[in-house]
């Protein structure tokens, strides 16, 4: 497979993409949700992992003001997304009902892709001494998806 591009603001991790995968600075953006990211070439598979911290139980101080910037900004990422440029799209975020709550919204908002999604804990589906659920929401583009789809 080929990396296509990415999307990383700081720059030493800028520099690792571009070391491990052979991507030009120019396919590496700053913000998923530049309009330039929202046009980088079609994929295969896109791979999305928004920040997290505002929907996690771990944050001190969390209210509802927080959990709604949240939200936010896990839709402003989305413009790849929404812009069908991947066949198949693989959203990870906390297993929190705040965070599953909003990002099933804004996805259920992006019609191009048929969804599914399912919770994962390193503890039970991999038998690693680890308590860190997360949510993976899937989704495939209407074109590509299996006939049960």
């Amino acid at each position: 497979w080929e990396y296509l591009h990415a999307s990383e603001p700081e720059a030493a991790p800028r520099a690792v993409l571009q070391d491990a995968w052979g991507l030009t600075p120019d396919r590496i953006y700053h913000d998923a949700g530049a309009p330039d990211a929202a046009t980088a070439p079609c994929a295969d598979l896109f791979v999305l992992s928004p920040e997290c911290t505002k929907f996690s139980r771990r944050r001190h101080g969390r209210d509802a003001h927080l959990i709604a910037d949240g939200a936010v900004d896990a839709d402003a990422v989305m413009p790849y997304v929404r812009a069908a440029r991947a066949r198949v799209v693989v959203f990870e975020n906390v297993d929190e009902p705040d965070a599953v709550s909003a990002i099933t919204q804004s996805l259920s908002t992006i019609s191009a892709y048929f969804w599914r999604t399912q919770a994962l804990s390193p503890e039970t589906h991999a038998g690693l001494p680890a308590r860190r659920e997360r949510r993976f929401f899937v989704g495939i583009l209407r074109p590509y998806a299996p006939q049960w789809a």
